[in-house]
C-alpha cells in the first residue's frame, strides 16, 4: 500500500509518496530502523488542520521535526490492520490514541459496530464488546486533562469502563469534576455508583445531578465528598438496604459496645450470622469482652 508523507516546506504543506509495504507479518530490521528514524505522525485531515492520529512518544518529547506526517486518509480500510501493526512496531498506542484511531474508522471509514470489534480485538488489545468500544469512542471527548492522563498512563482505563455507563450528562459533570481534582473516584467507587445509577428510573435522574452538583460544591475533603455522593445514590438506589444499616448501627450505638469489639453484619444483610473481631491483653481483660459479647445478641433481631 502507499502511504502519502506530508512535510513541511517554507511554512507550505507539500506531500510526496514515502514507502510502498508489502503485507507482511514482520518488517525487516532495515525497514524498523528506518521507521525509528523518521518516527512518523500520523494524522487526519479535519479540512480546517491535520489532526493527530498517533505519534511515538520520543517524537512528542522533541521540538525538533524529525519526521514525516502520514495522511491516513491515504491508506485504503483493507489496510489498517497493517498500519496499526507497523505503529506498534516503530512505538505503543496509547488508551487515547485508540480512540482516537476507533473515532476514525467509525466516522472517517464508517465502519460497522462488529468491524471496530473485530479489529479492536485483533489489532488494538482492546476487549471485543460494545461497552469497551463505546469507552474508547469517548476518550477524544473527555477533557483535556484526563486526555493527557490517559496518554502519559496516569489514570485506570477500568475506571472510565465504569463511569462510561452513565447517563452523558452525569458523565459529563463527574469526568469534569476528575479533571478538576474536584472528584476522587477508586474503580470499585466507580463500579457501586454506576451499578446504583442503573437501578433508578430515568425521571430521577435531575434530583441525581443535584445531588451530584450538591456533593461537588460541598467543602469537605475529597474521600468525605465521595462517601456523600455514594451514600446519597445507594440510599435512592436501595432503599430497603439502607434503613437495615442505618438500624444496625443505630443498635450497635445504643449497645456501648468495648471499643476493642468489632460487630460487622453479612454483606448486604444476606445471611443470619454476624462476624466479630476483638482483641484483649490480659484474662481480665477476656471476662469483660465475654459480657460485652452476650449483649450483641440483640443485633441478631436485624440479620
Amino acid at each position: 500500500m502507499k502511504i502519502t508523507a506530508i512535510s513541511q516546506a517554507n511554512g507550505q504543506l507539500k506531500t510526496s509518496p514515502l514507502l510502498d509495504y508489502a503485507r507482511q507479518e514482520k518488517l525487516s530490521d532495515e525497514k524498523r530502523a528506518e521507521q525509528q528514524k523518521l518516527l512518523p505522525t500520523w494524522v487526519v485531515d479535519e479540512g480546517s488542520e491535520l489532526k493527530v492520529l498517533w505519534q511515538p512518544r520520543k517524537f512528542a518529547q522533541t521540538s525538533e521535526n524529525r519526521g514525516p506526517l502520514l495522511l491516513v486518509e491515504e491508506t485504503q480500510p483493507s489496510h489498517i490492520e497493517l498500519t496499526l501493526e507497523l505503529w506498534q512496531q516503530v512505538d505503543r498506542i496509547s488508551a487515547l490514541e485508540k480512540g482516537y484511531v476507533l473515532n476514525f474508522l467509525k466516522n472517517k471509514k464508517k465502519s460497522t459496530t462488529s468491524q471496530l470489534k473485530q479489529l479492536a480485538s485483533q489489532s488494538l488489545q482492546i476487549p471485543p464488546a460494545e461497552q469497551w468500544i463505546e469507552t474508547y469512542l469517548a476518550f477524544p471527548q473527555l477533557p483535556s486533562e484526563l486526555q493527557k492522563q490517559l496518554q502519559d498512563e496516569q489514570i485506570s482505563i477500568n475506571l472510565f469502563y465504569q463511569l462510561n455507563d452513565l447517563p452523558e450528562e452525569l458523565f459529563t459533570l463527574l469526568t469534569q469534576a476528575l479533571a478538576e481534582q474536584r472528584l476522587r473516584l477508586t474503580v470499585q467507587e466507580a463500579r457501586q455508583l454506576s451499578t446504583a445509577v442503573r437501578r433508578l428510573p430515568r425521571d430521577e435522574l435531575p434530583e441525581i445531578i443535584g445531588l451530584a452538583r450538591s456533593c461537588l460544591e460541598s467543602k469537605d475533603d475529597l474521600k468525605k465528598q465521595t462517601e456523600k455522593l455514594l451514600n446519597g445514590i445507594n440510599k435512592r438506589a436501595y432503599p430497603e438496604l439502607t434503613n437495615y444499616r442505618e438500624n444496625f448501627s443505630k443498635k450497635l450505638e445504643e449497645l456501648d459496645l468495648d471499643g476493642r469489639i468489632n460487630v460487622k453484619p453479612p454483606q448486604n444483610f444476606e445471611g443470619d450470622y454476624l462476624d466479630f473481631s476483638f482483641r484483649w491483653s490480659k484474662e481480665e481483660d477476656f471476662e469483660k469482652l465475654l459480657r460485652a459479647i452476650k449483649k450483641c445478641r440483640r443485633l441478631f433481631d436485624l440479620v
